[in-house]
């Protein structure tokens, strides 16, 4: 498996002391943390599509990832059903500069400054309202309406309006897990993308069902998910019915990754996951712990996007775990402006519990001329002043 981390490079001394100080816990792990910097650290950066539509916008980003010591760019190359890509199976994407390839540019640029690139994709989050806009003929809204999502009204997630959206809190139109078409097509995707483009990683978000909530109008996917399963709705119980629609998506995780073991070995895959227990049971059904440790993802990244140190260090120990810590990556949620205390405290977190690494979100930040002092008051480029080995290339 290509990986950043190599924890069988770590000074046995490192794992003795751990041991010895018992650390079974979060709290634990966080009182005896001598300050050791990891090596090969995962430094990652989440860089949204928006990004990347000109070759400027791209050296921006490369630049800013060079100059704050990060060495894994996450680049989003699939939206919300289009492409950021060279494609014959996803619609393009709108707006990008004339004669650019965004992603063949970006993994250009980030050799020369040796950084990884993983395309980022969303895997079943698939429209919203800026795409029936620009509505293009060969995007899924005109060629696979039949694909999308239904709520316990049976009212497909493309009727939606904005307010719909917003009262749902939801994104936009989800494709349905429970199709094995829909799964089929993801997968055709991704044998195209990585067919074409060597990327380190390929990097799974929206491997999920949008928030559902069970006795309102937004309980997602309800009915497929038992019409694929073959149960009778009358009879069935909330807690089975929850397990049938996470067994849904972590089938398209299973067949992600059996795809890449086959054809592209070598290559990472992980996965944006929430920081809540409760949600990826019962309300999005993304049970990553059982993908990290069924090994079918080798790194779930944390949306831990907190602006207290009481808020992200309740979430850590809710998912502190020995069996699969040294797999996570800890996400940090600079767009909120959290207090360098803040992510200098989260970033110690990381290391602490033997985290892979942590994943700032996102670009816009780093590129923003209005935040330069702001950015500069983080101290990133001294926290990562060690470089790194450079990462590994396919």
């Amino acid at each position: 498996m290509l990986t950043l981390l190599h924890y069988s490079r770590l000074p046995v001394l490192f794992f003795t002391t751990l041991i010895l100080h018992g650390c079974a816990n979060y709290q634990d792990a966080l009182q005896n943390y001598d300050d050791r910097v990891p090596e090969n650290e995962i430094r990652a950066l989440w860089v949204v599509r928006t990004e990347i539509k000109t070759r400027d916008s791209i050296t921006a980003v490369i630049d800013a990832m060079k100059a704050n010591g990060l060495n894994v760019a996450i680049v989003q190359v699939r939206g919300r059903g289009d492409a950021y890509y060279h494609s014959t199976l996803v619609s393009p994407a709108h707006g990008i500069e004339e004669g650019l390839d965004p992603l063949a540019e970006f993994i250009r640029q980030a050799r020369k400054a040796d950084i990884e690139v993983h395309a980022w994709i969303n895997v079943f989050l698939a429209a919203d309202a800026s795409t029936f806009l620009e509505n293009h003929s060969r995007h899924l809204i005109n060629t696979r309406k039949d694909w999308f999502l239904r709520d316990a009204k049976n009212r497909s997630m493309l009727d939606y309006g904005r307010r719909d959206y917003k009262l749902a809190n939801v994104e936009g139109a989800f494709l349905d897990p429970a199709n094995a078409e829909v799964r089929a097509y993801n997968l055709k995707i991704v044998r195209e993308l990585l067919d074409h483009y060597e990327v380190d990683g390929l990097h799974l978000d929206y491997i999920r069902y949008p928030w559902s909530r069970s006795n309102t109008d937004y309980n997602f996917g309800v009915n497929s998910a038992l019409q694929f399963a073959d149960q009778n709705h009358r009879a069935i119980e909330e807690a089975r019915l929850n397990e049938i629609r996470r067994n849904n998506v972590s089938s398209m995780v299973r067949e992600i990754r059996k795809l890449a073991r086959e054809r592209y070995p070598g290559l990472i895959l992980s996965a944006a996951v929430w920081p809540s227990q409760s949600k990826i049971q019962n309300h999005i059904f993304q049970d990553f712990p059982r993908w990290l440790k069924e090994d079918w993802i080798d790194y779930a990244y944390l949306m831990a996007y907190y602006d207290k140190i009481e808020l992200h260090d309740s979430r850590m120990e809710e998912f502190f775990d020995p069996t699969i810590n040294k797999r996570l990556v800890i996400g940090i949620g600079v767009f909120r402006s959290p207090s360098p205390r803040v992510t200098g405290h989260q970033l110690r977190s990381a290391r602490a519990i033997q985290a892979a690494g942590v994943c700032y979100f996102d670009a816009s930040w780093f590129l923003d001329s209005r935040r330069k002092d702001e950015i500069v008051a983080h101290r990133l480029w001294e926290l990562f002043s060690e470089r790194t080995t450079p990462p590994p290339l396919r």
